[in-house]
């Protein structure tokens, strides 16, 4: 919606009049994608343009607000002291222009594929640019960035002309390549009006439909001209300029200035865009580990199966101790009937006395009696975590605010996970020097708990074909994942994965991309007396990451 045209005019308005005849002081980026110009010393204003694909936006905020650190890049010093002598959008491109009195124009592009600032001369070529401005420079704007091809639409039947020659399309999609002032919101609204299925290609739609659809395009083209701006706190939050029927009911806000509408719109677009990631990345790790839990059960269960058809030892045992005098050193097997009066063929031990045999047996039977208890206990504790599981990813996907994910954190996650965790940590030796993780495809990662415990981790719990990552250039865990069968690589969510959870545990856990050697353990060394955790490498590869959970 912050590209669309009906908005840029209207943002071209607010601008223009505050900000004509103020000088331009400086222009600066300290964040990817993000540009801020300064106009004015005295009572100045800061206007925020993000460049992010498919996503720009710009707005305008009082005071100057360029952060005192060393990061900080200036951009367009051309401009620095030059009046702004107005501010238009065009009708026929995704575009802002401010013109200054030298005869340059700095101009905002909105196309969501490649949004740019860029600074051309009189004769339109490109001087300077925020993105790509060593490729840019010196070549013709409108070559760069072409205005929109628009054809004029004047009734059903050009739009249904239209339709017809081009690739058929999801009916809101195809109104949006149609008309390009609609956005996706209007699109909506448009098939609403006209009871149409949502999901009917434009190529499928008859001859009285497309009239239906040109009448609530052109109710929809009346209500925008009115200029009623919009935002609606809905999930995702939406930005209109006219109130839509399909939204009625839905919680808003009204809007005379441009910018503010747009300020508001951009503040709860960054709160649903928080809210989406972290229940995505929490999604993700319950899927992981109800996976996890579920396939551990599932194999627990077979092994209870094969342990419940042993032969009975105690059983086996007892004949040996009642048969000792028929028995002697040496014999690997003999026949001998039980109390039942049933032959039984058992294997012996020909190194150990019969007497020995006979423990041998009830020893197993003792193992097998604990390792069945074992196992039904970790069946029970699986059984009852995967509904608890379950409930929590139910709870996540009805989440709507940010507010509604502080309390499920608090209140579900912090309490019931913990628990989940402790039932597993018990079955595992506590002086292990690693940190288990599920992985995806089956996989598990183990990640080092210090520098003495990574040496124990990469040269003597590590075998030659595992997986062997570490952050590059920083201190961190060594981290390992096993091999499942030799010779099959890798998957490479599994290696993204694990370089992730290296990245997390490392001294750049708080850097935005990590880069993450890894390597088989095989080509891991270390040399005699070197510190703990200090090891040498060859035949690594490289990762970019964001730091996992």
């Amino acid at each position: 919606m912050l590209n669309d045209l009906n908005i840029l005019c209207l943002l071209a308005e607010d601008f223009d009049s505050g900000l004509s005849g103020k000088k331009f002081h400086v222009g600066f980026t300290y964040r990817k994608n993000e540009l801020l110009i300064v106009f004015g010393k005295k009572r100045p204003k800061t206007l925020f343009f993000n460049a992010v694909k498919n996503k720009p936006h710009i707005f305008l905020r009082e005071g100057d607000f360029k952060p005192k650190r060393k990061q900080v890049v200036e951009l367009f010093k051309d401009l620095n002291g030059l009046e702004l002598l107005s501010i238009n959008a065009s009708r026929t491109s995704r575009e802002l222009s401010f013109t200054f009195d030298s005869g340059v124009s700095l101009k905002f592009v909105f196309f969501g594929y490649q949004p740019n600032a860029v600074l051309v001369n009189d004769e339109n070529k490109i001087l300077d640019s925020f993105k790509n401005s060593s490729k840019l420079s010196g070549r013709g704007y409108q070559d760069e960035f072409p205005a929109l091809k628009k054809i004029p639409i004047k009734n059903s039947a050009d739009l249904k002309r239209i339709f017809n020659n081009t690739p058929s399309l999801i009916l809101s999609r195809a109104l949006r390549n149609a008309f390009h002032s609609i956005d996706k919101t209007s699109a909506h609204e448009i098939i609403f009006l006209t009871g149409l299925p949502s999901d009917l290609k434009s190529h499928d739609i008859d001859d009285e439909s497309i009239k239906r659809v040109w009448q609530a395009s052109e109710k929809v083209a009346d209500a925008i001209s009115t200029a009623e701006l919009t935002v609606y706190r809905a999930s995702p939050p939406m930005l209109t300029l006219f109130k839509p029927e399909h939204l009625a009911g839905d919680k808003q806000l009204s809007f005379d200035s441009a910018n503010e509408a747009v300020i508001e719109f951009i503040k709860l677009q960054s709160s649903y865009d928080a809210l989406l990631l972290k229940k995505r990345e929490t999604l993700k790790s319950l899927q992981l580990k109800l996976n996890s839990v579920g396939e551990r059960t599932k194999k627990q269960k077979a092994d209870l199966i094969k342990l419940r058809e042993r032969r009975d030892w105690d059983k086996i045992a007892d004949v040996l101790m009642s048969n000792l005098h028929n028995l002697k050193k040496g014999m690997s097997e003999t026949t001998l009937p039980d109390f039942d009066g049933n032959e039984m063929v058992i294997k012996l031990n020909a190194d150990i006395t019969p007497a020995s045999n006979a423990q041998r047996y009830y020893k197993k039977a003792k193992a097998a009696r604990s390792g069945e208890k074992k196992l039904l206990r970790a069946i029970g504790e699986g059984e009852k975590m995967i509904p608890e599981i379950t409930k929590l990813i139910e709870k996540l996907e009805s989440i709507a605010t940010l507010k509604e994910w502080d309390s499920f954190e608090k209140n579900s996650l912090k309490k019931r996970l913990p628990a989940i965790r402790s039932t597993r940590q018990k079955q595992v030796t506590p002086s292990l020097p690693y940190r288990t993780i599920d992985a995806p495809e089956g996989y598990t990662v183990y990640v080092g708990k210090s520098a003495k415990d990574n040496d124990k981790l990469t040269f003597k719990v590590g075998k030659k074909n595992d997986l062997w990552l570490h952050v590059q250039g920083a201190q961190g865990s060594h981290v390992v994942v096993p091999a499942l069968k030799k010779g099959v690589p890798f998957p490479r969510d599994v290696i993204v994965f694990a370089a992730q959870l290296a990245a997390r545990n490392s001294k750049q856990k708080h850097s935005g991309m990590v880069p993450v050697i890894y390597t088989y353990c095989k080509f891991v060394w270390k040399k005699k007396g070197g510190p703990p955790g200090t090891v040498h490498i060859k035949n690594e590869k490289s990762i970019m990451v964001k730091p996992g959970l």
